[in-house]
């Protein structure tokens, strides 16, 4: 019987001791170990940013709280984004900015919160379109103009180049909108810019590249062009000198007396030239140089050549007249006004068969007395004149006879010939 009761006993004092251990704990639950290893990018050009976590503990029965703060200097604001049961999640920030991100593990009771390091998050700004083009430079400085593309734009970079060179920068980390270069060697220059958020990994691509910007030097004055030349026909030959810098054309003016100034030959990259069939005058020439455009050519024309003579020989006329008698040593010639424009004439005389000798040179009339003829028979040419001996007709031809008879007793003693 004793021995019945201490086995019954036993039994009890076993049952009584497994409802003890079943009893769930007393007291606030343990938080469970922190998550570790927290690591998100150090720097995005996308709003989505992937957070990842290690953790040690019993996964199965574990969530996880993550959250996404945006620093801004000291300043820190929350936001819960989801709770994860995996060791990665991914979230979509409002924009450009810096990020840290907290992981808490709950099992239960929740950990503190372990924190990544900054991500820096700059979206690229669109690729911007291409730089204004056309200016035109005479010194090597010229304004770019671009306008700001869509997005987050802290400043630009700029690049030229020249022809089918290669590109080089003007200027980075620019904040403007417009950049005056400077500096530019003659040619056609081209640029293109890109716009950045910040950073230089956050930048777009360049844009496509401008049209011409030209630059051309404005050559120097030419010197006067030639002058004195003597022109029958209305063709007068001019010439000058290639003036310092680059030329690849001249313009040739040409003034009447003291007429205006007129084109006579353009775009001519020769430094001489006849224009076009001048009329009769007195004509001066003055040049200028260009390089290649019209607003790059010299600062102004060259000085006035001096008088070049344009003057068309008259006609020849007809014979003198013939027939005249005279007893005194006297008769009178008279001759027409050839075609042209004569001004003077000159008139010789010849007795006989003998030679040819001058009576009046330089002589603006078309008739004309002469005296102290000799006892013979007279003949006349007659030659017309534009201004200039060299602008002379030929003489005409020789008159009929013109007959000095003296009467018995008035026979000159010394007859001129």
């Amino acid at each position: 019987m004793k021995q019945a009761w201490s086995a019954l006993t036993f039994l009890m004092a076993a049952a009584f001791s497994q409802v003890i251990y079943a009893l769930p704990p007393v007291g606030d639950p343990v938080p469970p170990s922190p998550a570790s290893n927290v690591s998100v990018p150090s720097t995005s050009t996308s709003k989505t940013v992937t957070v990842t976590w290690s953790y040690t503990g019993l996964v199965d029965l574990t969530t996880y709280t993550v959250t996404g703060q945006s620093v801004s200097g000291t300043s820190w604001s929350a936001t819960n984004f989801e709770n994860a049961p995996d060791l990665s999640s991914t979230f979509t920030v409002s924009g450009s900015g810096d990020y840290k991100f907290g992981v808490k593990v709950c099992e239960g009771a929740c950990s503190d919160y372990t924190y990544s390091n900054t991500i820096k998050v700059r979206v690229k700004p669109s690729r911007p379109a291409a730089p204004s083009s056309g200016a035109h430079s005479t010194n090597g400085s010229m304004t770019i103009t671009w306008a700001k593309p869509a997005g987050d734009v802290a400043y630009y970079d700029v690049q030229k180049r020249l022809g089918g060179g290669s590109w080089t920068n003007v200027v980075t980390n620019y904040s403007g909108t417009s950049k005056t270069v400077s500096g530019l060697g003659e040619g056609n220059w081209k640029f293109r810019v890109r716009a950045c958020n910040e950073y230089s990994w956050a930048c777009s691509s360049y844009s496509p590249a401008s049209g011409n910007n030209y630059v051309r030097f404005k050559p120097g004055t030419p010197s006067a062009p030639s002058s004195g030349v003597k022109s029958t026909n209305g063709s007068v030959p001019v010439s000058w000198s290639k003036p310092s810098g680059t030329v690849t054309y001249y313009n040739l003016q040409k003034q009447l007396g003291s007429g205006s100034w007129s084109n006579a030959i353009m775009g001519t990259s020769a430094t001489s030239g006849t224009p076009p069939t001048l009329s009769d005058g007195n004509w001066y020439f003055r040049v200028r140089a260009c390089n290649e455009f019209s607003w790059a050519c010299s600062s102004s024309y060259s000085v006035a050549s001096g008088i070049n003579y344009v003057r068309r020989k008259p006609s020849r006329p007809d014979a003198p007249s013939s027939g005249a008698h005279s007893t005194n040593g006297s008769m009178t010639i008279t001759w027409s006004k050839p075609g042209g424009t004569p001004t003077y004439y000159d008139l010789k005389k010849r007795l006989g068969s003998g030679s040819w000798t001058s009576v009046v040179s330089n002589y603006s009339g078309t008739s004309k007395s002469v005296s102290g003829l000799g006892q013979g028979d007279w003949t006349y040419i007659v030659r017309a004149c534009n201004e200039f001996s060299w602008a002379c007709a030929s003489y005409s031809t020789a008159s009929g006879i013109n007959y000095v008879r003296f009467r018995q007793g008035l026979q000159m003693r010394h007859p001129r010939v």
